[in-house]
């Protein structure tokens, strides 16, 4: 009961603060503007959208697969389907259940263990933190007006975000020590043999994918691939823009990109409606677009990522629906 309880409040605030910020987003936006942008759009550059979209994500998948080669080596279409599942529940379902669809979908199809799995997902995650911080300061450097109109909140949340991914790196790489405690401290503890034996597998695989990235070879691809993929999103945020005929440039998509990357850590709906909105009306009439506008670009360029990720999610699910890759890892 208790748990239900606080499953209730938890929806409660999220739907309450989705609404909130979605209400602040649309006071100042004229629908009419909005509807005559999008019409106006070009169908041609928005298709160009989701191929650069679809690039961006693919790279993602690489970049997940040099993640899971610490333990092995699989398809890049396999775990391209895998990463496009994942994109597709945090899409349509509630509390990133993409997250775990993909860990489930990719071990029964490999058979590597899902908790190397989860630690290489959240691995890739604490990597994407990094790279939001850094971007997005290289951002506000390279755009004064940022200096001076940027919303406290925004600037209090890149903040924030770096005191908490600081820690975060910092477990990481102290990883393999806190395993080696666990480990001496495990057998004083009432539990059975085997209970203790599951303990430590899943453990030391979920370690094992959390310290995937420390390799020479490995951190250099992660972060080649790393760039690509936030370029190729803020690329696709400004061919968006052309098609509405918009002006936006590389550094403001960035920038953008980065804002909703930072949001996205707030409880919110599927979709994060709601908070993307608020923040594409709150940041992009700093860079001279009205809010109907800003609200124009961010429907365009959801619309562009969701046909992608529901027509590769989808695939991605049959692909995956058997388990063919049958190495050994075991099924944690």
């Amino acid at each position: 009961m208790q748990k239900k309880q606080k499953s209730y409040i938890y929806w409660a605030g999220t739907l309450a603060l989705a609404g909130v910020l979605l209400l602040l987003a649309l006071r100042t936006v004229d629908w009419q503007e909005t509807l005559a942008v999008l019409t106006g759009g070009r169908l041609d550059l928005l298709l160009l959208a989701c191929l650069i979209l679809n690039g961006s994500y693919f790279a993602r998948s690489l970049r997940w697969r040099v993640l899971l080669s610490a333990a092995q080596q699989i398809s890049p279409l396999n775990v391209y389907g895998a990463t496009m599942v994942g994109y597709l529940g945090n899409d349509f379902l509630p509390a990133r259940a993409g997250e775990l669809m993909r860990t489930v979908l990719l071990g029964r199809h490999t058979g590597l263990s899902q908790s190397f799995i989860l630690g290489t997902i959240v691995t890739e995650r604490i990597i994407d933190t990094v790279a939001v911080l850094g971007l997005g300061s290289g951002a506000i450097l390279a755009l004064p007006v940022l200096n001076q109109m940027l919303p406290a909140e925004l600037s209090n949340a890149i903040r924030v975000t770096g005191l908490i991914a600081i820690p975060m790196i910092i477990a990481l790489l102290l990883t393999g020590q806190a395993q080696s405690l666990f480990r001496r401290v495990l057998p004083r503890l009432p539990l059975s043999e085997g209970l203790r034996l599951r303990i430590v597998d899943v453990l030391e695989n979920f370690g094992r994918g959390l310290q995937s990235f420390l390799h020479p070879s490995r951190a250099l691809n992660l972060t080649a691939l790393t760039l690509i993929i936030w370029l190729m999103d803020a690329g696709a945020a400004v061919v968006v823009a052309q098609s509405l005929s918009l002006s936006l440039t590389i550094i403001e998509a960035l920038f953008l990109m980065t804002a909703l990357a930072l949001s996205s850590a707030l409880p919110s709906t599927p979709g994060y409606l709601g908070v993307y909105q608020f923040v594409a009306v709150t940041l992009l009439p700093l860079f001279g677009l009205s809010p109907s506008d800003a609200l124009a670009h961010l429907i365009a360029f959801q619309a562009s990522a969701y046909v992608v990720v529901t027509i590769w999610g989808l695939w991605g699910m049959w692909r995956l629906s058997t388990p063919v890759e049958t190495k050994p890892g075991g099924t944690n």
